[in-house]
């Protein structure tokens, strides 16, 4: 079966987008998905999308990696407990926090610190994930949950 666009004679191809990395600062976002992954090296963890919510930066989306298993059992340690930082401050039920069922965030509204890598070699800079906080609407009752700077 084709599909057929019409004649793109004419038409300009168009690349991958780029999009430049967010200024540092908190972000009102919703996890939208979350998948497993493999790196390079055979860790295993979870990639997650989350779009920013509400404010100048609206839409735009950000990606972060999780790993567990990595080469040091402190790559573990700060997976866990970024993943279970995140469902105390979406409010998940003790059970799945106990189970670590990081899932249930999923469509839950959730305050992420992002800071800057800076470029390094062919690498533009890009975003990476510094800690999350639970999302009030309200700024002025605004408390951290949790902060975890790395």
């Amino acid at each position: 079966m084709s599909l057929l666009l019409g004649d793109l004679t004419g038409v300009e191809a168009q690349g991958k987008k780029e999009y430049a990395a967010l200024p540092q600062g908190a972000y009102h976002c919703v996890c939208q998905e979350m998948e497993p992954i493999v790196s390079k090296t055979g860790k295993n963890g979870i990639k997650m999308k989350f779009k920013v919510a509400s404010g100048e930066h609206s839409n735009r989306v950000l990606f972060f990696n999780f790993y567990i298993g990595g080469p040091t059992d402190k790559v573990t340690q700060i997976t866990q407990s970024t993943g279970k930082a995140m469902l105390v401050a979406v409010k998940a039920p003790a059970e799945l926090i106990a189970q670590g069922d990081i899932s249930f965030i999923v469509g839950k509204d959730i305050t992420i610190g992002v800071k800057i890598q800076p470029a390094v070699g062919p690498y533009a800079e890009k975003n990476e994930y510094s800690y999350c906080k639970e999302y009030i609407a309200d700024k002025e009752k605004y408390t951290p949950s949790s902060e975890f700077g790395f």
